[in-house]
């Protein structure tokens, strides 16, 4: 069970650790986005950033 010391927890582990990134989309392209991944069967953050990777390593 999720308890108030693993909620403290996690809170600190992701502002030490992590860093969140807003994306903003047309509504149109957005769906286009989140129908393609739905149906991939895959997070659409998860696919954000295999596409940003794979593009790094492209540019390299």
């Amino acid at each position: 069970m999720y308890d108030e010391v693993g909620k403290i927890a996690t809170y600190k582990y992701r502002k030490a650790k992590q860093q969140s990134v807003s994306l903003s989309y047309k509504k149109d392209e957005y769906d286009i986005i989140l129908s393609y991944v739905q149906d991939k069967g895959i997070p659409l953050a998860t696919f954000i950033k295999i596409a940003v990777k794979e593009k790094m390593e492209r540019d390299n």
